[in-house]
């Protein structure tokens, strides 16, 4: 299977002085993506929320620095997956692009919680826990169907949003209890 990283157009993302250290606030990357707060961090990138200025919405911008010598592989993989899937209870990827020493995933921004903050706070009620779980196996069907194996399934991956998007078509009203991200595992 051919790398996402020779599919997807290659383009310079400066920093503040025209550098090519890591963005920061209100720094624009892609020519389009004005970050406006980190999100969160882990082992494999930076999770922003970001304003697009084209299409005028706000969107998560995951940049996933690259060593000299690595050619992303694992997160061309990320995005080859998830862009086979349509669901409602998976975070949608917009866009992927390969820079000079980073990759970047643009996906939808779910404004909410991790299921595993929740977890912590004990804010869920049984029946939301339910919910979560009804959400997570249509979401995983529908992986499974297109040949996509999520291998990092966790709290820290589900996103659970602030209100259901009403717009989801669903199963009795269960599949907007969730969505799952991360599937470069």
């Amino acid at each position: 299977m051919e790398s996402l990283l020779t599919l997807a157009h290659t383009r310079r993302t400066r920093g503040p002085r025209g550098s090519t250290a890591p963005p920061g606030v209100n720094d624009l990357v892609l020519d389009r993506y004005r970050l406006l707060e980190c999100l969160g961090a882990g082992g494999f990138g930076v999770v922003w929320r970001a304003h697009d200025e084209m299409l005028h919405r706000e969107v998560a911008v995951k940049r996933v620095p690259l060593a000299p010598d690595e050619d992303g592989e694992r997160v061309s993989r990320e995005a080859l997956a998830t862009a086979r899937l349509a669901h409602p209870a998976i975070v949608a990827l917009y866009e992927a692009c390969a820079v000079e020493d980073a990759f970047y995933l643009i996906s939808e921004l779910v404004e909410g919680e991790t299921l595993a903050r929740l977890i912590a706070s004990r804010a869920l009620s049984d029946e939301e826990v339910l919910e979560i779980g009804v959400a997570l196996a249509c979401a995983l069907s529908h992986a499974h169907a297109r040949g996509v194996i999520h291998r990092d399934i966790k709290p820290q991956n589900v996103l659970v949003p602030e209100e259901h998007d009403e717009r989801a078509p669903t199963h009795e009203g269960l599949l907007g209890a969730a969505k799952l991200t991360d599937f470069g595992g």
